[in-house]
């Protein structure tokens, strides 16, 4: 859809210190190739996905979500770095999350993100909601 690939490594994981709290972690790098249509490469981007849960019942998690991206190297056009900056993203955000397994096997998850720490990148606060059955 973007006219070029990305190698993306990650390591996923949750920590239950206790049978009512846990903690997540998701943390991507990314390695952008060159857009072959338009000479444009963007840098590389580490991206870390966090989540802190406790759990009220055990059908219920709530907590605080958040997550950190930063683009480690610059932008480049023809080999040339795109602006003063290299064009590099930065973004932070934080909010709460609710997850709850509902009769059935189904799955809901609603989390509010507001953004902060922004730079190239579009800003805004952002609303999720997950729905998923068990199969």
């Amino acid at each position: 859809g973007l006219n070029h690939c990305v190698v993306r490594l990650n390591t996923i994981g949750t920590w239950f210190p206790t049978t009512k709290s846990e903690f997540s972690y998701r943390l991507h790098w990314d390695y952008n190739f060159t857009n072959t249509a338009t000479e444009y490469h963007s840098g590389q981007t580490i991206y870390l996905n966090w989540a802190a849960g406790w759990k009220p019942n055990p059908r219920t998690t709530v907590g605080l979500v958040g997550y950190f991206l930063r683009q480690v190297s610059d932008d480049e056009i023809a080999g040339v770095r795109v602006g003063p900056d290299g064009n590099r993203l930065r973004s932070a955000g934080i909010g709460p999350v609710v997850k709850v397994i509902g009769p059935g096997g189904v799955f809901i998850t609603a989390k509010y993100l507001r953004d902060f720490d922004v730079r190239n990148r579009p800003v805004g606060d952002t609303f999720w909601f997950y729905l998923a059955k068990r199969l």
